[in-house]
C-alpha cells in the first residue's frame, strides 16, 4: 500500500507519495490534482515542490535553486 502525504495545509489537491518509477529505487511523486508536477529521490525536496507550486499559483514570488 503507498501511504500519500499532503504536505500543503488547507489545499488537499497536493499529494506526496513514495512509488516506483521507471528507476530501480523509488521516488517521491509531486501530485497536483492528479497531475504529476515532478519527482525526487528524497522527501525534502518533494515537499519543497509541492510548497512552491503552491506559492507560485497564489501569485508569490519563487526563486528556484534546488535540482535533484
Amino acid at each position: 500500500m503507498i501511504k500519500t502525504i499532503k504536505p500543503v495545509r488547507k489545499d488537499s489537491r497536493y499529494t506526496v507519495a513514495l512509488e516506483w518509477l521507471e528507476n530501480e529505487n523509488p521516488r517521491y511523486v509531486v501530485r497536483f490534482s492528479g497531475e504529476v508536477l515532478g519527482h525526487f529521490g528524497t522527501y525534502s525536496g518533494a515537499v519543497m515542490l509541492a510548497v512552491g507550486d503552491s506559492a507560485r499559483r497564489r501569485g508569490c514570488l519563487v526563486v528556484e535553486a534546488v535540482e535533484d
